[in-house]
């Protein structure tokens, strides 16, 4: 728990927590000492009053950026995906002051929730999925990567893809991908993607152990 204050406004009593995970987190970490000079953190105004909102949010993210020596590459690419009409977060930079002690520049990204779709997506209340791939049919698999409608998700749509595009030949796969996929924002967000060469998104798979490969950070949305 953490008492919350925003440019002088008060908010109230939200919770805070350290984010991310071998990339961000365990570098930083030596038995029980920090070494990194700052630390990702995720922040949930909802988490001791439900209905706690800010500006009409539940959640805000503070990256470290301590990979970016330039601390502006994260910024510009949401961006540059924003202008090429890709759906994205908004963020900015802030300065962040944990008891009393200036832990420098962050920067601020927006959270991809519940809230995200219903501002983005006529009738938002599809499921959206974080890091999961179209190879499983398993629903108990799908609802853990659910991040909206977790008690009331029909996964059938991600199951039917994930079996036409298991039984397709390869000439199939083009029409199946015109028939479940917006193909023009996703081409768009490939051109952005790989234009940045980004190294941790849906583009990139990362393999340990024979056949265990996985790609990360990225959200599919089910309109």
């Amino acid at each position: 728990p953490a008492t919350l204050i925003i440019n002088e406004q008060a908010v109230g009593v939200v919770g805070l927590r350290f984010k991310g995970n071998a990339g961000t987190l365990q570098r930083c970490v030596s038995g029980s000492r920090l070494v990194c000079a700052k630390l990702s953190m995720k922040l949930r105004f909802d988490e001791y009053d439900p209905e706690r909102r800010f500006y009409g949010l539940k959640r805000l993210n503070f990256n470290s950026m301590l990979s970016d020596p330039s601390q502006l590459r994260e910024r510009l690419a949401y961006k540059m995906f924003r202008e090429m009409g890709v759906t994205a977060p908004q963020a900015t930079h802030a300065r962040l002051v944990v008891n009393g002690e200036a832990l420098g520049v962050f920067s601020l990204v927006e959270e991809v929730d519940g809230r995200f779709t219903d501002q983005h997506f006529d009738a938002g209340d599809g499921n959206l999925y974080k890091e999961q791939w179209p190879n499983t049919d398993s629903a108990e698999a799908l609802g853990g990567r659910l991040e909206t409608n977790e008690e009331t998700a029909d996964h059938s749509g991600m199951i039917e893809l994930y079996q036409q595009l298991s039984a397709a030949a390869p000439e199939e796969l083009a029409g199946l991908v015109e028939r479940y996929t917006e193909v023009e924002s996703l081409l768009a967000y490939f051109a952005v993607d790989r234009a940045i060469k980004n190294w941790d998104g849906v583009a990139s798979f990362y393999c340990r152990g024979r056949g265990a490969c996985r790609n990360h950070n990225y959200y599919l949305y089910q309109h």
